[in-house]
C-alpha cells in the first residue's frame, strides 16, 4: 500500500497495520 504521501490515518480494527 502506497501511503507515503497521505496522511497518517487512524489505525482502526480491520487489518490495516501497512499504514502504521
Amino acid at each position: 500500500m502506497s501511503g507515503t504521501s497521505e496522511p497518517p490515518q487512524p489505525i482502526r480494527a480491520g487489518g490495516n497495520n501497512s499504514v502504521l
